[in-house]
């Protein structure tokens, strides 16, 4: 399957144009390459869907942005995939909770992989400066000389904002993204440290949830859904179909828990569909 390494011929000299264009949040990717890395062996998105808990077709795409930051790369037959040693650093260092390091890792695979030389030109340009996302986005659509749907758009502008505020190279102004990159001096220093690029960050980034949810209460709140009665109880369930199945197989008619699972059953519904949107967008 194809999302993200999108290439167009250049009409000048025939030179090929290959660009990062992720689809889905680092915190997909994380789970996606933790996922990787827990099932010891290549893996498709068949492989890892149940072990992740996210639907097939994210799954496909978290590990398509993963080889585009160079975390995975496939191999044996199509849509297998495996870690790189980047990516097995990588997921070592979210097994850990070494949050900062991943964040430098990160960067560096940005600004040194060829194809986000195009979205760092971008930020080279605007350093200091707020843009709209979107902009970004724009750059990209017309460098590859392609026209999204808006829906896409907005998509792949979600994930760039994502991954380059992780990366510690944006920070974010409202709606708005504000590169903080480096100047080409100190783009050296830093690669050849082991130093933050975020120069202008006093403040401890947000957590990105990207290696949090292997802690219990992380996972409950980012792969279960909640029912609560104040002072009664609290009962969690698996945000999957089966999960949502067996629970309520358990349950008397009209109980109180009905109408809150075939909430739940309506919303994964939802998202599956959108999900199948967004892949027939890139396709």
């Amino acid at each position: 399957m194809k999302y993200y390494a999108l290439v167009v011929l250049m009409s000048d000299n025939q030179e090929s144009l290959e660009i990062a264009v992720p689809s889905v949040t680092i915190e997909i990717i994380g789970k996606v390459v933790r996922g990787l890395y827990s099932f010891k062996k290549p893996a498709g998105y068949k492989d890892l869907k149940a072990l992740v808990s996210l639907h097939e077709i994210t799954v496909s795409q978290g590990l398509n942005a993963a080889k585009d930051l160079g975390l995975a790369k496939q191999t044996g037959g199509r849509g297998i995939y495996e870690l790189t040693e980047t990516g097995m650093n990588f997921a070592r260092l979210l097994s850990f909770g070494k949050e900062s390091e991943c964040r430098l890792l990160l960067a560096k695979q940005i600004m040194t992989m060829s194809n986000w030389s195009e979205v760092v030109s971008f930020l080279e340009m605007n350093v200091n400066t707020s843009r709209n996302p979107l902009d970004l986005v724009m750059h990209v659509e017309g460098r590859l000389g392609k026209m999204w749907k808006n829906r896409m758009r907005s998509k792949v502008a979600n994930s760039y904002r994502s991954i380059l505020e992780y990366a510690g190279l944006i920070e974010i102004d409202g709606n708005d993204i504000v590169s903080v990159l480096p100047d080409e001096d100190e783009q050296h220093k830093f690669l050849e440290s082991e130093a933050s690029p975020m120069k202008s960050r006093e403040k401890q980034p947000p957590d990105s949830g990207i290696y949090s949810f292997s802690i219990t209460q992380a996972r409950i709140e980012s792969d279960y859904s909640e029912f609560s009665i104040p002072e009664f109880f609290i009962v969690f369930v698996k945000k999957t179909q089966y999960a949502i199945k067996f629970f309520q197989d358990q349950i008397k008619d009209g109980s109180v828990f009905s109408a809150w699972l075939e909430t739940l059953k309506v919303g994964l519904k939802n998202d599956e569909q959108t999900a199948m949107e967004v892949y027939e967008d890139i396709e």
